[in-house]
């Protein structure tokens, strides 16, 4: 109760005199009662001043509660509730970003933070909002930026765009940037699209002239369709790219991100690695492992067993995994209370269809 009155003195005080409202801070306790104050204090400024200068007053506070005033000012001029907000960046980027936000506000928000080190993105996050209606007035915003605030901004803007939609139009546009443009940029945007939209994301990669930026845009796809088109499907992708060293950039990708191990799925129970389920056409199905084995020693290769008793999950699962043809044996108890060695080798495991 004391709280939500603190807040209605702050909204009254702030009607009167906003400096003195200000100044009032003092003689409140530090946290919640300061907050409390501070949010009814900036709504009424939001409410009633222009936005350049509500903007400023909250400039003028302490940097810790420099986030309470904006959440007030951000929330009033969205219509929507940043209570829960505790970050600069989101925002400026719900602000700058809403089309349902006046442009006067807009401008005070990016004059008043002229030269912040966050600038670019400002302007990109405004220039995402206006980029389906007026792409041109949109690009115009980053003319003037140089540097790494000129970089931020092609690279917001740029995937801004293409999920709007227009992902043709935007890759064609951020390749024409480029030249400014941090290596790895390219591939990095290719696979934020590839997320949106893979045909449009694969056919980007042969629009990219520059041959170690080509490499690392077929790596980084080989990694992605392999984890979500399956391996067959990737290594299948792979195998159709006409440049020699691409290929081999996508291949090895695949490799490092397709598991190589038996084909075997453990569990953990009260310290006991259980079988919980076997991969079909895996080397864990092949010599014989089932569903409901417990795990008691392996052989990792060296000859001799190690128990497995107490062992953590992810270890047992790293001393199980291997490169593709290593032998292993495991020890295990079935569930009818029998002992087995199995032999097993090691594979680079075939996944189909998309990981989940």
């Amino acid at each position: 109760m004391r709280l939500a009155a603190l807040t209605q003195w702050g909204y009254d005080l702030a009607g009167q005199d906003p400096d003195d409202a200000l100044h009032r801070l003092d003689a409140l306790a530090d946290g919640d009662e300061k907050l409390a104050f501070l949010r009814g204090l900036f709504t009424r400024v939001a409410e009633e001043r222009a936005p350049y200068e509500a903007i400023q007053r909250v400039k003028r506070l302490d940097r810790r509660l420099e986030l309470e005033g904006y959440q007030a000012l951000v929330s009033h001029w969205t219509g929507q509730s940043m209570a829960k907000v505790r970050d600069f960046r989101t925002f400026y980027e719900v602000l700058l970003g809403s089309s349902g936000v006046a442009n006067d506000v807009k401008e005070a928000w990016l004059k008043a933070h002229r030269g912040h080190h966050a600038e670019g993105r400002m302007l990109a996050a405004m220039a995402g909002s206006m980029i389906a209606e007026d792409p041109e007035e949109a690009l115009a915003l980053g003319e003037g930026l140089e540097g790494w605030q000129r970089e931020g901004f092609v690279r917001a803007v740029a995937s801004q765009w293409m999920a709007r939609g227009d992902r043709e139009a935007a890759w064609e546009w951020f390749r024409e940037q480029a030249e400014g443009v941090e290596e790895g940029r390219l591939s990095e945007l290719i696979g934020q699209w590839y997320g949106r939209d893979k045909e449009g994301a694969t056919m980007a990669l042969g629009t990219i002239s520059d041959p170690d930026e080509q490499l690392r845009a077929s790596a980084l796809l080989g990694e992605l369709k392999a984890q979500r088109e399956g391996t067959r499907a990737a290594v299948a992708w792979a195998d159709a790219l006409a440049d020699e060293a691409a290929r081999d950039a996508a291949h090895a990708a695949i490799y490092d991100a397709t598991p190589r191990g038996i084909g075997a799925i453990l569990n953990d129970d009260q310290g006991l690695l259980n079988v919980g389920h076997v991969m079909p056409g895996t080397p864990a199905e092949q010599a014989g492992l089932r569903t409901g084995d417990r795990l008691l020693e392996i052989d990792s290769g060296a000859g001799t067993f190690e128990s497995l008793d107490g062992a953590a999950l992810g270890d047992a699962v790293e001393r199980i995994r291997g490169e593709p043809g290593s032998a292993l044996r495991l020890r295990v108890l079935r569930v009818d209370g029998t002992v087995a060695v199995l032999d097993l080798n090691r594979q680079q495991l075939i996944l189909d269809g998309e990981s989940k």
